[in-house]
């Protein structure tokens, strides 16, 4: 379970390093020297806690969504 959960994360971070290296990097130049302060630490923090912030981004997306006037 915890295995899964790690490997999860390590595919999310690298799918960020990817996404931001190839694409966001032709549209926006300045991104790449933002995102090279970047170091071990962060990603590792990244890595464990994506699914927190996911879940933050999914019910703040379904609460503005969902919501009534």
């Amino acid at each position: 379970m915890i295995i899964n959960y790690l490997l999860l994360g390590i595919l999310f971070m690298l799918f960020i390093d990817i996404l931001v290296h190839t694409w966001l990097s032709k549209k926006h130049p300045g991104i790449i020297e933002a995102y090279n302060t970047l170091g071990i630490t962060e990603r590792i923090i990244m890595v464990v806690l994506w699914p927190i912030c996911l879940f933050v981004f999914a019910k703040a997306f379904w609460d503005q969504y969902n919501e009534k006037d």
